[in-house]
């Protein structure tokens, strides 16, 4: 995997190539320390393939801040890589005219983006909400199901991508960010894809939000060839459910109506209808989870307000009697306040439900060439999330007690 020289061979500098690529694709603030970037050899080696690699092939182009973010620091990254190659070259004595010089079409690119509105970055004033962005998540696997694939870097990988909304807090809906809980629920999942391939599966999403994770177990289904699998995204009517249907629609999902399927589930509903079911019998929601008959219930980030902890975990227990009798809920937490998650664990035992804490597992990206410190590994659906600041995620498995 090395060339003749004893550097770096071709497989990974396509490796550094990529794992570049994804984050961007990913909107990795390019100048946090969660960005992996590969070492500034690697990266002067590569240069001349990033222009077409990044900004050629892209369906859904980044925003002019970002682009211009990334730009400013991947060349002030070249930049510094020509420095120190020219230097070493003056020390061998090498002719300058064959000193290395940073790409024309990255710098060339970078030139245009400061003219067409870069003072629009530092304009931004803090607690703004940043333009709507395109976001795509990757993850390795036989994409020949599909029918949208990438040719290149990423031809054998599946992906998925959400329209994510800067101002979504503002507007008081949470559900339109694919948040870390959403992330590393779907990492754990791709991890052991049989728990949503299986012949047979059928998950339930509660709070899908943008509709990240119940996208991913879609996608993944569709790729398994199995027709007996299926996948249902719930949430609050209105604004949220027209955002899962934007997603579907985004990443060719709303044809596959045999896989996929948006349902409208209020979880204050649900808990009226339950006390009303020993009466009536044409109970909309109670109907549909016993049609449904979930194999797998998920749930990411969707602990946060105390005033709907206990409509939730009513929810999770009428979608577990529901289901089949080896059904299980897997909820992922960012816990950003202990108080709040602990009412939520207290909850779950006083609706006589059994939750387990499970290690998420987080599939990586690794360099051909193990071992190789120039190119570090990437984990599987990259954030800039800080647990120290953010708060940790913690996965649960729950079942009937």
């Amino acid at each position: 995997m090395e060339d003749g020289q004893g550097g770096p061979g071709p497989s990974t500098l396509q490796h550094a190539r990529r794992i570049i690529l994804i984050q961007y694709e990913a909107r990795i603030p390019p100048r946090s320390s969660s960005f992996v970037w590969p070492s500034h050899s690697i990266l002067l080696r590569i240069q001349g393939d990033l222009d077409q690699d990044l900004f050629e092939n892209s369906k859904f182009e980044a925003t002019l801040r970002y682009r211009t973010l990334f730009l400013r620091e991947l060349c002030a990254r070249l930049d510094a890589a020509v420095q120190e190659e020219c230097a070493m070259l003056r020390t061998q004595g090498v002719d300058e005219i064959d000193h290395p010089e940073m790409d024309a079409a990255l710098l060339e690119r970078y030139v245009e983006v400061m003219a067409s509105g870069s003072a629009g970055v530092a304009s931004i004033t803090p607690g703004s909400a940043p333009d709507t962005e395109f976001t795509t998540h990757y993850w390795s696997g036989s994409a020949s199901a599909l029918a949208d694939t990438e040719a290149g870097l990423l031809n054998n990988y599946a992906k998925v991508t959400i329209r994510e909304e800067g101002s979504a807090i503002s507007k008081g809906t949470t559900g339109l960010r694919t948040w870390e809980a959403g992330l590393r629920l779907a990492g754990h999942l791709i991890s052991e894809p049989t728990m949503i391939t299986a012949p047979g599966t059928r998950i339930l999403e509660l709070g899908s939000g943008a509709g990240f994770v119940g996208a991913v177990c879609a996608t993944q289904q569709i790729m398994s060839k199995h027709s007996d699998v299926h996948t249902f995204l719930t949430d609050m009517p209105g604004q949220v459910v027209a955002r899962i249907r934007d997603t579907l629609h985004v990443n060719n999902l709303n044809s596959s109506t045999s896989i996929v399927e948006i349902k409208e589930l209020d979880w204050l509903e649900l808990s009226a209808e339950r006390q009303q079911s020993q009466q009536r019998d044409d109970l909309p929601t109670i109907n549909f989870l016993a049609e449904a008959k979930p194999t797998l219930i998920l749930a990411a980030d969707v602990v946060y307000d105390p005033y709907l902890i206990d409509p939730l975990v009513e929810t999770i227990r009428a979608c577990l009697e529901a289901g089949v009798s080896t059904c299980r809920a897997l909820v992922a937490s960012t816990i950003r306040n202990p108080e709040t998650y602990g009412a939520f664990k207290a909850s779950l035992a006083s609706y006589g439900l059994i939750a387990e804490v499970v290690e998420l597992q987080r599939p990586t990206l690794s360099s051909p060439e193990s071992g190789l410190p120039d190119v570090p590994e990437l984990s599987l659906f990259p954030s800039a999330h800080d647990p120290t600041m953010n708060g940790r995620v913690e996965l649960l498995c729950i079942t009937l007690g």
